[in-house]
C-alpha cells in the first residue's frame, strides 16, 4: 500500500503551533523566529514530511499572482576594490542576471553585498546577513589575489560561481572549461589548422586548469612538428609575444581572456600578419571566432545548487561539494577562417 502522505496540519499539531506558522516555517520565511524554524525542520523529519509538488506549484503560482511580492533575499557577494566594479567584467554581469532571474523563478529575490568596503570584514558580512534572514549566499568570482574566505559557513546555503574561490571547498556552478578548449581545438583543426599556439596571460589555476589540460592531451596526439610551446605569463608583454611568435611560428593563437584578444588584434593589424586569433572568453564582438559559455546559465545553476540546499536545510561546508559544468558551443567568427588546402610540392 502506498504511504499516506504527511500534512503541514500533522506537523502544526506536533509543533502545536499554527499550520500557518509551519508552511512559513518550512519556506524559511525569516519573520519566524530561526529556533521555531528549526524545530519544526526537525519535526517534519522525524514524520518523514514530504511536500506536494502540485501545491507546491500552485502556492508559488499564487505568490506571484499579486505585483506587492516580498520575496526572500539570497545575497550575491563581491569582493572587488570598489562596489560596482564587478559590473566591469561580461562574464560577472551575466552570470548575475541569470542568477537574479533564476532566484525569482524559485520565489526569491538577488540582493548585491559588497565585501571590498574597509569597515566590512566577512565576519561582520556573515552576522549582517544572518540577523536578516539571509540563509542562501552566492559568491561572485574573485578578483585576481584572492582566493578564500572565513565566514561562519554552517549558518548558510553557500555555494560559488567558477574556481576563483579555493577554500573553502563549496559548491560551484561554472563553465566546463576542458570542454571550451577541446571545442575550440577541434574547430580549428576542421578549418585547416596544425600549428595552433597558446597564450595564457595569468595561467588558468582559475579556471581549474581546464584549458591547459585540453591543450596538452591535444600535444599528445599530433606530430611533434606540430607541436607549439605554450606562451604563459603573469602579464600581456608584446616584446614577449613577439619574441615567442617569431620562434616558434603558429597558424592561429588561441587566448583566454577578451582584453588579449583585442591587443593581439590591434598588433596582427600593425604588423599585417595574416595570423588567426581565437578568444575563449566569449565576451568579444561577433568578429571573434571563440566559444560561448552561457554564463547567465552558470549563475542560474548557482542559484539552483542554494535552492536546494536550503529546502533540505544543508548548511555548512558539505563533505561532498557538488561541481554543476555548463556546456559550451563554438562561435563561428571571421578571426580564424578556414584555411585554403595545402598543396604538396610536385615531383621533379
Amino acid at each position: 500500500m502506498p504511504q499516506k502522505r504527511i500534512s503541514i496540519q500533522q506537523i502544526a499539531n506536533h509543533a502545536q503551533v499554527s499550520r500557518s506558522t509551519v508552511s512559513r516555517a518550512l519556506r524559511n520565511d525569516p519573520k519566524i523566529s530561526e529556533k521555531t524554524r528549526s524545530r519544526i525542520h526537525r519535526i517534519a523529519r522525524q514524520l518523514n514530511y514530504c511536500p506536494d509538488p502540485e501545491i507546491s506549484q500552485l502556492m508559488r503560482h499564487l505568490r506571484f499572482a499579486g505585483e506587492s511580492v516580498s520575496l526572500m533575499p539570497i545575497a550575491f557577494v563581491t569582493c572587488f576594490p570598489s562596489p560596482e566594479e564587478w559590473k566591469n567584467s561580461p562574464s560577472i554581469l551575466k552570470c548575475y542576471e541569470g542568477a537574479r532571474s533564476r532566484a525569482r523563478q524559485h520565489g526569491y529575490d538577488l540582493q548585491h553585498f559588497w565585501l571590498g568596503d574597509k569597515e566590512m570584514s566577512e565576519a561582520r558580512l556573515g552576522e549582517i546577513l544572518y540577523h536578516r534572514g539571509i540563509r542562501g549566499v552566492l559568491i561572485a568570482p574573485l578578483p585576481d589575489g584572492l582566493s578564500s574566505m572565513q565566514m561562519q559557513w554552517d549558518r548558510f546555503a553557500a555555494v560559488t560561481i567558477g574556481y576563483s574561490l579555493a577554500e573553502p571547498a563549496i559548491s560551484r556552478a561554472s563553465s566546463h572549461f576542458a570542454h571550451a578548449m577541446r571545442i575550440a581545438l577541434a574547430a580549428l583543426e576542421l578549418r585547416g589548422y596544425r600549428r595552433i599556439g597558446l597564450f595564457m596571460p595569468g595561467g588558468d589555476r582559475r579556471l581549474d586548469h581546464g584549458y591547459l589540460s585540453e591543450y596538452l592531451l591535444r600535444d599528445q596526439r599530433i606530430a611533434s612538428r606540430d607541436r607549439v610551446p605554450i606562451l604563459e605569463s603573469d602579464r600581456y608583454s608584446s616584446d614577449e609575444y613577439a619574441k615567442w611568435k617569431a620562434k616558434s611560428k603558429p597558424e592561429v593563437v588561441v587566448t583566454t581572456n577578451a582584453e588579449t584578444a583585442k591587443r593581439l588584434s590591434s598588433e596582427k593589424k600593425a604588423i599585417r600578419s595574416d595570423l588567426a586569433i581565437l578568444n575563449l572568453d566569449g565576451s568579444t564582438p561577433e568578429r571573434y571566432s571563440g566559444v560561448e559559455h552561457h554564463t547567465p546559465d552558470i549563475g542560474a545553476a548557482a542559484v539552483d545548487l542554494i535552492v536546494e540546499q536550503l529546502h533540505l536545510r544543508q548548511f555548512g561546508i558539505p563533505k561532498a561539494p557538488k561541481a554543476v559544468l555548463v556546456e559550451c558551443e563554438w562561435i563561428d567568427g571571421q578571426s580564424a577562417r578556414m584555411l585554403p588546402p595545402k598543396t604538396s610540392p610536385k615531383n621533379a
